[in-house]
């Protein structure tokens, strides 16, 4: 075996199931991906393949890959994201990075390739997940390495009982609980047990940026997001945050009145704690000013012609549809109905990110909105997704045909002035 076929091998048993690649990328290591059986994706640009690794990093539970030459100043702008949403992701490269921010920079080594392959898988994943540059140079690539038995992935952590105990506690001694959802209830087995337990107590739920569609928006829990001025943050009693992280807070940049107990292990903390909580009594919120407090939401600030569009173009897909919002439209994001994690991204590569989520979801179909251009549908159509650039007249009949269809599917909607 060669060095990168090492390294591919150590990839595919970290859980990455297809590697995005650049045009100038390495053809051995390309080569020895394919070999190992993780799926080939062409990307024309290196900042693409690092954008649509960053979204399957996000959307999974294992790293994203990209496999690039070196760094460039546009990579930066895709990673970023990478390191704001702590998703798992690894850049496999030529040479090291100049400008690219990463979690850390690992260099393998012919005699080290096992070592260091599963060392960036176990890092990329790892509290808290971020992207590894990982560093295999084209004469490393080609010579012989021996295959090492390595851990691929990071062992399981196992929860605190005194966390448990602190749970339970104030869950316990509560009258008007409310739940703060962060990137942690992204998962889709962690967001089940985070419905389950909102709607056993029964606490109104907030969400983090990271968190939405954990609990979906239209249930009658879901409050929105996390800000400053949610009034429901007023009335609680105690805030039970699961899976915040320090970053999201501050970035909400709310002042509690209620006592913040924070759980880091989400689903495994709440399997527990579920018979604990069986004879407690439940939280005496009142109903009719839940839905007062519910209504009263501020209105997201988008233009009645953009508003109108999202909704009718909501109500018109099923809820497995995904939707991708450049920066300039990020406001709109607030009228998409979410009901899953994951399935409304802003980005500011709209198409990299509707390939990476269309690739990772082809059950369902994915909708970008915004001006885009011509030649981004042969981008699409390269890396394996049907993609259709309807006239604004046309969504109605495009949306029909993309619904009839199967596998990866981008619709793009063009949005009015």
């Amino acid at each position: 075996m060669k060095a990168a076929d090492v390294v591919a091998d150590g990839l595919r048993r970290a859980g990455a199931g297809r590697a995005f690649c650049a045009d100038d990328a390495d053809p051995t290591l390309v080569d020895a991906l394919r070999a190992a059986g993780v799926v080939f994706v062409p990307t024309p640009r290196a900042a693409s393949a690092c954008t649509m690794a960053v979204v399957t990093g996000r959307l999974g539970d294992a790293p994203g890959v990209a496999v690039v030459s070196s760094d460039a100043p546009e990579l930066g702008r895709a990673l970023a994201t990478a390191a704001r949403d702590h998703a798992p992701c690894i850049v496999l490269a030529s040479r090291p990075p100049e400008h690219a921010p990463t979690k850390t920079t690992v260099v393998a080594g012919a005699d080290s390739a096992a070592h260091w392959a599963a060392h960036a898988a176990q890092a990329a994943m790892s509290e808290p997940p971020g992207c590894v540059w990982l560093v295999i140079s084209p004469d490393v690539a080609t010579r012989p390495a021996l295959p090492v038995a390595t851990a691929a992935r990071p062992a399981a952590e196992s929860f605190d009982p005194a966390e448990l105990e602190t749970l339970v506690r104030a869950v316990g001694e509560a009258v008007r609980p409310m739940v703060v959802a962060g990137r942690g209830c992204r998962a889709p087995a962690t967001a089940a047990w985070l419905r389950a337990f909102a709607e056993a107590l029964p606490a109104p739920v907030l969400v983090t940026p990271a968190a939405r569609g954990a609990l979906p928006d239209p249930h009658p829990l879901c409050h929105g997001l996390l800000r400053a001025d949610a009034g429901i943050v007023r009335r609680a009693d105690v805030v039970l945050a699961l899976g915040v992280d320090d970053v999201e807070l501050a970035s909400a940049n709310v002042a509690f009145t209620a006592p913040v107990v924070r759980v880091g292990r989400i689903a495994a903390l709440l399997e527990e704690v579920a018979p604990l909580l069986r004879d407690r009594s439940r939280a005496d919120w009142d109903v009719a000013e839940l839905d007062r407090l519910r209504r009263a939401r501020p209105a997201p600030v988008v233009t009645p012609a953009l508003a109108t569009l999202v909704t009718r173009v909501r109500e018109a897909t099923p809820s497995g549809t995904a939707a991708v919002f450049p920066h300039a439209l990020e406001p709109a994001t607030m009228v998409w109905q979410s009901v899953q994690p994951g399935d409304v991204l802003v980005e500011e590569d709209v198409i990299a990110a509707s390939a990476a989520l269309a690739l990772a979801r082809p059950e369902g179909l994915v909708l970008v909105f915004g001006a885009i251009r011509r030649e981004a549908q042969a981008e699409l159509q390269r890396a394996g997704v049907d993609a259709r650039l309807p006239e604004p007249g046309q969504v109605g009949s495009a949306l029909e045909r993309a619904l009839a269809g199967s596998g990866p599917r981008v619709v793009v909607v063009p949005v009015p002035g």
